[in-house]
């Protein structure tokens, strides 16, 4: 079916010449298009739909302008259709840039909410696992996390953090990202810490494990009184403890506060 675009371009290309006619005669002036119109007004109205109607917009003043072009100048209002695209590409990357201003911080948050807690599971998994072995033969602690693979350990993956992109080495090449005290005597109080993870995996924000298989999260200044009250309790049994192993227990709880 003719467009109004249409119906204007053939009227003005028929009146374009008349048999006989007066050669001196003006030509005819050329119609504003509508579709040229129509996208002025909805590229105008874009910054207010937030760039909805730049959808609109921009496609029509495409097609207005091959309108315009095809019909040798017998339509008229390129300048309208330009703005109107020019006006609803700028809106429309604005709403985009604004779009993307407020999804992508929530994103981020959800992900490393989410890594987190995934770190969180490792740890808890590990202390669960500890208490297995705990209940073993032996009856204590591993010297070392490498040693619970595969028989208390089946994943690795449950060792490393999902956001340290540098996890420590372990012997035997295992990749890991929690520091862990090693083998400790029997002790009655089960809040003290046994593992930490590296600094800087969730910010300001610090997972520990304590003997119970609890894990905390804390800001580093909580984080290191844990670690000096956990020493405290440990130094209640230190004569059971070869001088060697006393300054491994004292590493572990010191470098923990090392910046």
């Amino acid at each position: 079916m003719p467009t109004n675009d249409d119906d204007r371009e053939a009227r003005a290309l028929a009146g374009s010449w008349h048999p006989g006619g007066d050669a001196g005669a003006a030509p005819p002036q050329p119609g504003a298009s509508t579709m040229a119109i129509l996208s002025l007004v909805l590229g105008l109205a874009s910054p207010f739909t937030c760039g909805v109607s730049s959808l609109v917009a921009i496609p029509l003043g495409v097609v207005a302008l091959l309108r315009i072009r095809r019909s040798g100048g017998a339509l008229g209002g390129r300048s309208a259709a330009l703005t109107g695209i020019v006006v609803s590409a700028v809106a429309l990357l604005c709403a985009v840039g604004v779009g993307l201003g407020l999804v992508l911080p929530a994103a981020l948050k959800a992900r490393h909410e989410g890594a987190r807690a995934g770190c969180v599971n490792n740890l808890r998994q590990i202390g669960l696992t500890i208490g297995v072995h705990l209940q073993g033969p032996q009856g204590r602690m591993p010297d070392g996390l490498e040693q619970m693979l595969p028989n208390y350990i089946a994943d690795r993956r449950i060792l490393v953090c999902p956001c340290d992109g540098h996890p420590m080495t372990l012997p035997g090449g295992v990749q890991c990202s929690y520091h862990y005290v090693g083998r400790l005597s029997q002790l009655t109080n089960t809040s003290v810490v046994i593992a930490y993870e590296n600094a800087g995996n969730h910010g300001e924000k610090r997972n520990v494990l304590l003997l119970d298989a609890r894990v905390e999260s804390l800001a580093q200044r909580e984080f290191c009184q844990k670690l000096n009250e956990s020493i405290e309790k440990v130094k209640m049994q230190w004569d059971e403890y070869t001088p060697e192993r006393r300054k491994a227990i004292e590493d572990f709880y010191r470098d923990g506060c090392v910046p």
